[in-house]
């Protein structure tokens, strides 16, 4: 054998080692490559926590009531403190709101009534005060008149169907109270 055989056939398989690494060092950069861009799935145990989720809590009514009393209109009420009062003077008369975003309460006192309804009649089916009222009931809201010492007054509850407001009504009209 010749030192030029020998030699290329040296080359040779030293060409062809070169071009198999070349192949797997390839082969291995290209999984590498897709294995860093997969999302790997750990096979530790993981231990479950409860999901907490933020659900409102409802607040409860507090017990004690506030007592309002109106000396210009000669009426006493005891309302839930949850609730704001305003007050405001109409061509009619003097209205007081019992606020609060589910549902408002009002009482209107004065000379004329503060709506038009054509038959009122006063029966002693619901007392105010042991006077006689006028009592409409819808739907949505709970409106109640009385005539007192020459003065007409509405209480009127907007309840909107809600059981808790029409229960939280009651109470106000029971409430309710001419001052002596």
């Amino acid at each position: 054998m010749d030192s030029n055989s020998f030699l290329s056939k040296q080359n040779k398989i030293f060409l062809t080692s070169a071009i198999i690494l070349a192949i797997l060092s390839l082969i291995g950069g290209v999984w590498l490559f897709r294995s860093l861009q997969q999302p790997q799935v750990s096979t530790a145990v993981i231990e479950e926590q409860p999901i907490i989720t933020s659900i409102p809590t409802p607040t409860p009514t507090p017990t004690s009531l506030i007592d309002f009393n109106s000396i210009d209109d000669n009426f006493s009420v005891s309302y839930s403190p949850v609730r704001k009062l305003y007050q405001d003077t109409e061509s009619s008369g003097n209205r007081y709101t019992f606020y609060l975003s589910s549902g408002n309460f009002a009482i209107h006192a004065g000379t004329d009534w503060s709506w038009s309804y054509p038959n009122r009649t006063y029966t002693t089916d619901f007392l105010i005060n042991n006077q006689p009222t006028f009592r409409y009931d819808i739907n949505t809201q709970t409106i109640v008149d009385v005539q007192y010492n020459g003065k007409n007054y509405t209480i009127q509850c907007v309840h909107n169907g809600s059981s808790a407001l029409k229960s939280e009504c009651e109470q106000f009209l029971k409430s309710f109270k001419f001052r002596i």
